[in-house]
């Protein structure tokens, strides 16, 4: 059985967001700023990072309940930006459960539409593509965005796709945008989650990854419920359940996905039958790999999966 590691970075290559290590210095725009704030976004100008998030912070400490999710977000912005990344998403993470939840708006007919475009995009192209589709959905739906602010579904995968090309403190912003509105959805509960996967990644002790990996998948768990289409979840649940967890999940996962006849992208094929091997799950496995033959019928992957399962299944 592949160790916890080896699982994750199976899981990362899969992954709608790309989250890269370092992002280019971005000031916040100082447009919109009130007075006040006007010292730390020239600290920013200048590369002075220090200064404001020492000014945020003394803010953050005066402040109200309703105001203090948004003195957080700017202060998680300010302290990615000096490369303190597990420090920024805490900080981001406890403003999203200080955030003063609102009702939204009803979902139009006009956002169901482009938003139902929008997110076959996202989930038909993760991986290597991420980048090239994150581009070529902002150019297609930011406009709409900036006539419509209160399409807070599609604004939720606009900010996945400023997260995929390395504009987090866009990301940042434009996920804040909608959060409150729609704190329950799928893409709230997802990228929630991958921000916990973030932090587990960058856990230093045993206690604290476990923390991570059960808030982990909490939102995975609570994203899958709501969109069964979304695969790379799957390979999440597996891949971060515990070993007494594991045999019960990757059952539950293949015989969903078999029963409900979910189609996996053809590359994930040989992953799961090779769960569904390793943990003794033999007919299950067969099942997924026939189920995958009529998906794929001429497939080198589902032949790998086969013959994997005809070396290892029980003569």
């Amino acid at each position: 059985m592949h160790p916890p590691h080896l699982l994750l970075c199976l899981c990362l290559a899969r992954l709608i967001l790309a989250w890269p290590a370092s992002l280019p210095a971005q000031p916040p725009s100082a447009k919109a700023l009130r007075p006040e704030e006007l010292d730390a976004a020239e600290s920013f100008q200048k590369g002075d990072r220090k200064t404001a998030i020492a000014f945020y912070q003394a803010q953050l400490a005066s402040a109200l309940p309703p105001a203090q999710s948004e003195w957080q977000v700017k202060l998680a912005i300010a302290t990615y930006q000096d490369q303190e990344v597990e420090k920024a998403f805490l900080i981001y993470l406890s403003a999203l459960d200080n955030a003063p939840l609102a009702p939204p708006p009803p979902f139009s007919e006009a956002e169901q539409a482009l938003y139902a475009r929008a997110l076959k995009e996202y989930l038909d192209h993760p991986g290597s593509a991420a980048s090239q589709t994150a581009r070529r959905m902002l150019e297609e739906y930011a406009p709409h965005m900036a006539k419509h602010p209160e399409y807070y579904h599609l604004n939720l995968l606009l900010a996945a796709a400023y997260a995929n090309i390395g504009e987090f403190a866009d990301f940042f912003r434009t996920f804040y945008h909608s959060y409150p509105h729609l704190s329950t959805s799928y893409m709230a509960y997802k990228t929630k989650a991958i921000l916990h996967l973030k932090l587990f990644e960058r856990a230093r002790s045993a206690q604290e990854k476990e923390k991570q990996r059960k808030a982990l998948i909490e939102n995975v768990e609570s994203a899958s419920a709501l969109n069964h289409a979304d695969t790379a979840l799957y390979r999440l649940i597996i891949a971060f359940a515990t070993p007494a967890e594991k045999p019960g999940q990757t059952k539950a996962v293949l015989n969903k996905i078999v029963n409900e006849n979910i189609i996996v992208p053809r590359a994930d094929i040989f992953f799961y039958a090779q769960q569904a091997i390793e943990n003794q799950q033999f007919e299950l496995a067969q099942r997924f790999v026939n189920a995958a033959r009529q998906w794929y019928a001429h497939s080198k992957q589902v032949d790998a999966a086969q013959n994997f399962i005809n070396a290892h299944k029980p003569h």
